[in-house]
């Protein structure tokens, strides 16, 4: 089941759920230009976090809870009362909302790297490209393309310790609690 959903890339989610998360967006903001816009946005985070999904059939659930969350976000940035429940008490929705987590700090610290390391990180980590593959794109042999690749994985880890106070257990990865976007200091 991982492997399908590993193998799954964001066309494929696109064709499956396209119009039912359009459909979702619609009802809750009734513009046509808008609608799209946030439906991109939803796929763009889609395709970030595909990964995580370890469950065939929970990625229409868990586009729908990103897609809610747009919409949610969207609100909260424009001021604008949303057309659904909100809970008042909290100033939340009633369905849970995405949380900031160590993922979203994955592309701003690539970004951070070393231009060395960079666009081959963002190629393996982020486009699931092989380490072959990376090596023929940037015109480097296969040996240059896993030492970048290593190099930047370990300069990505000492980011995550900078910027949000993780530790490595004694199997050399990566632990600690996830902070708040406030609290972090790559994407506040």
């Amino acid at each position: 089941m991982v492997l399908f959903i590993r193998s799954m890339n964001t066309e494929k989610i696109w064709k499956l759920y396209a119009s039912d998360v359009f459909a979702f967006i619609k009802s809750k903001v009734k513009e046509d230009s808008l609608t799209k816009d946030l439906q991109q946005e939803a796929f763009l985070k889609m395709h970030l976090r595909v990964r995580d999904v370890n469950n065939q059939d929970k990625i229409k659930a868990y586009l729908m809870q990103i897609a809610h969350s747009v919409v949610v976000d969207y609100y909260r940035k424009n001021k604008k009362e949303p057309s659904f429940p909100i809970d008042n008490n909290r100033g939340q929705s009633l369905t849970p909302t995405y949380t900031h987590s160590a993922k979203d700090c994955l592309v701003p610290l690539i970004h951070k790297l070393p231009e060395l390391y960079k666009l081959p990180m963002l190629m393996s980590e982020i486009e699931g490209k092989k380490q072959k593959e990376v090596a023929e794109k940037l015109g480097i042999t296969l040996s240059a393309a896993k030492s970048r690749i290593q190099r930047g994985r370990e300069l990505l880890k000492q980011g995550f310790i900078d910027c949000c106070n993780y530790d490595i257990d004694e199997s050399g990865k990566l632990i600690g609690e996830d902070k708040t976007k406030e609290e972090c200091k790559v994407c506040r």
